[in-house]
């Protein structure tokens, strides 16, 4: 029992880095959980959970690029919040197979999105049309819903919307990332506590490595530059949906 304590906790650290970063810490932290013989929900719910405690440590060290920010994230907090309340609660009342089959479309779009640069107008733009602030809008409910539902590389999804949307670095929009993923896994985990199983001991043990981590990933973002952290994490988000692909397909 120890060692599979051990696991978790270093499974956590490398999570919270991945996490607090490039918003993928479901890559190491759901399948550690199964290496460690939990059931699929226990450790998706479980990890959401941690996800919402250990979201606190990324934003703790971020404060430099949450300066000024505060009006974007209300804006992103509320359209990504009703999408991630509705996504919660179908999952009470479904599988995550549905979900699991359409996760790999969207991941691969989300990392064609940040590997598609910018045009010169919207490199120049201040203001986004009303067509385009609905779009995002839309993008945000749907991308809350599968953070609520399945959650596996939803900030992936959530943080090539911010590149698009947002005229700032990648180290703001990941900062505004991790704000807005603590909000809405607790939104998530507030609902799950009271009506999902969830393995508590186990749960310590990956917050644990998951708030260290999560402190440790904002101060990497700061010293990389925008453009190798965007083209680097939409690479990656390419290949995770082949991936997960193969495996689902």
């Amino acid at each position: 029992m120890m060692l599979k304590l051990i696991f978790l906790v270093v499974a956590g650290v490398i999570s919270g880095v991945l996490e607090s970063t490039v918003g993928l810490a479901s890559l190491v932290a759901y399948p550690a959980m199964l290496l460690a013989g939990f059931a699929p929900i226990v450790a998706n719910v479980t990890n959401t959970v941690g996800f919402a405690f250990s979201d606190s440590s990324a934003i703790l060290a971020s404060q430099k690029e949450l300066k000024g920010q505060s009006k974007i994230i209300m804006k992103v907090i509320v359209f990504a919040g009703i999408g991630t309340i509705i996504g919660s609660l179908i999952l009470l009342n479904s599988s995550n197979k549905s979900f699991e089959n359409v996760a790999p479309i969207i991941i691969m779009i989300s990392g064609i999105l940040m590997l598609l640069p910018k045009s010169q107008r919207q490199l120049t733009e201040t203001h986004m049309t009303w067509f385009g602030k609905i779009i995002t809008a839309i993008a945000l409910v749907l991308v809350g819903m599968y953070l609520g539902y399945f959650g596996a590389g939803g900030g992936v999804m959530l943080i090539a919307i911010l590149l698009r949307a947002v005229n700032q670095p990648y180290a703001i929009c990941n900062a505004i990332r991790n704000f807005v993923s603590l909000i809405l896994n607790w939104i998530s985990a507030v609902i799950f506590m009271f009506t999902m199983p969830i393995n508590w001991v186990a749960l310590i043990a990956i917050t644990i490595g998951l708030l260290v981590g999560g402190y440790i990933g904002p101060s990497i973002v700061r010293h990389i530059p925008s453009k190798i952290m965007k083209y680097g994490v939409g690479i990656g988000a390419v290949v995770l949906a082949i991936c997960l692909g193969i495996k689902t397909y």
